[in-house]
């Protein structure tokens, strides 16, 4: 954020020029009163009242605290091995379709990223973006998406121990099921796609102990 000042001049006369447009109907993009009337006040930000009156309670008490638990869940750079898989997963539902459904999966950590899962007209569409108008969001980390798609975890446990959580309607839970079980397919099929997903799921185990556990939701 970046503080610009103003000679007192400039400052009177925008809100001379402003007054006078405002009798004609006229008015500038910023109201001058934020100039006059704030001059010499001191704004002081505080949540007691929040607090006191709305009963809030912070989950981070403190900025540091904050800035942690940002830096924990923020997605940098999606992790290659889950791309992979997702496109693997993409393919194969072309050929067996999940339900109509507008899902954003959000992977959170280092290793994350957002990704749309757009089912309509017969067709899947599985992209690395968040869908415009998704119906359901799907939170989980990366570390607990590699542990799913390695067989490592379990959809139903991770639900009931909040590793994944969920907004809108079911179609992110049955999406989330569906992805599971059609990469687990994959690695039981025969040929190059099944070893290229055995490969894969190896790939994805060997990638669990650098990563954390916890999902979370912005």
């Amino acid at each position: 954020m970046k503080k610009l000042w103003a000679p007192r001049p400039l400052v009177l006369g925008y809100a001379a020029l402003d007054r006078a447009l405002k009798k004609v109907g006229l008015h500038l993009p910023y109201d001058a009163s934020w100039f006059i009337s704030t001059e010499g006040v001191m704004l002081v930000s505080s949540s007691a009242r929040a607090k006191a009156e709305l009963g809030w309670s912070p989950r981070f008490s403190t900025a540091s605290a904050v800035l942690r638990r940002f830096c924990e869940i923020a997605p940098r750079r999606l992790d290659r091995r889950l791309a992979l898989a997702l496109r693997l997963v993409g393919r194969e539902g072309r050929r067996q379709i999940p339900p109509p459904a507008c899902v954003h999966l959000c992977i959170t950590g280092e290793h994350g990223g957002d990704y749309s899962v757009v089912v309509t007209d017969g067709r899947l569409s599985i992209r690395q973006g968040a869908p415009e108008f998704p119906q359901s969001a799907i939170f989980l980390s990366s570390a607990l998406f590699c542990r799913l798609l390695a067989g490592e975890a379990a959809v139903k446990q991770s639900w009931q121990t909040g590793g994944i959580s969920f907004e809108g309607n079911l179609d992110g839970r049955k999406i989330l099921d569906w992805i599971v079980e059609t990469f687990a397919s994959l690695r039981a099929q025969a040929g190059a796609t099944g070893t290229i997903a055995r490969l894969l799921g190896r790939a994805l185990e060997s990638r669990l102990p650098s990563l954390p556990v916890c999902g979370a939701r912005y």
